[in-house]
């Protein structure tokens, strides 16, 4: 899997994290308004921590958190 390939399977996984509770057509319309702002979070993610982030629910409901592998660990550890 390439870079871009990566990218585009994390702003996936966001989209669907965040949207997923919707109507599935409602959800495909969201996802797709919000591809490019995803796919560029990734991409700073990436650039500023060097690794691909990694997502977990926010425990409180208010979306999700976004780490690298070891803070969501750690984080999922103290909950």
């Amino acid at each position: 899997m390439d870079d871009e390939e990566i990218v585009r399977a994390k702003a996936r996984e966001i989209s669907e994290m965040l949207f997923g509770h919707h109507e599935p057509t409602m959800r495909a319309f969201i996802i797709e308004h919000f591809r490019e702002d995803n796919e560029e979070r990734v991409r700073d993610f990436y650039a500023e921590h060097g690794q691909w982030p990694v997502f977990k629910r926010d425990p409180d409901g208010r979306g999700l958190v976004m780490g690298t592998k070891e803070e969501i660990s750690e984080e999922t550890k103290q909950s």
